[in-house]
């Protein structure tokens, strides 16, 4: 199998999904719960959604070997210790890919190390590397 590479841009359908679930919850909240309860349980969603927007985001994934794969990413913003500014870094760790999950309009990489499953969206790689994702999952 040729080596592989992927570099992934910001999805457009994954935001749309949450925004949608998001204001599933929020309508449910507000049938179930009184007005006041409704509103703190909204911003503990707020805060967790935007807390959870500031994790690290996966820039690439580079395949080493058969199932050795690199993995780029963004790591959340820290305060530089020279500037007073904050700068973001790239950092790469060297992952083992366990399982290919193909549901269609997104699939999930899976790793043997604690390393959270990757979601890549259809939108977020071009047309060909997509198909080639759907036969590393066939294949894997």
């Amino acid at each position: 199998m040729a080596k592989q590479q992927f570099q992934l841009k910001p999805s457009v359908i994954a935001i749309v999904f949450q925004l949608m679930i998001a204001l599933l919850i929020v309508w449910l909240l507000l049938q179930v719960l009184s007005l006041w309860l409704s509103i703190i349980c909204i911003i503990i969603v707020a805060w967790t959604y935007f807390k959870f927007v500031r994790a690290r985001r996966i820039l690439g994934l580079d395949q080493l070997d058969d199932r050795e794969w690199s993995i780029s990413y963004l790591v959340p913003r820290v305060p530089s210790q020279h500037l007073k500014s904050t700068a973001r870094q790239t950092e790469i760790q060297r992952v083992e890919l366990r399982q290919v999950i193909d549901h269609q309009i997104y699939i999930v990489l899976e790793f043997q190390q604690a390393f959270k499953p990757v979601v890549i969206w259809c939108d977020q790689v071009s047309k060909t590397q997509w198909k080639a994702l759907k036969v590393l999952a066939k294949m894997l």
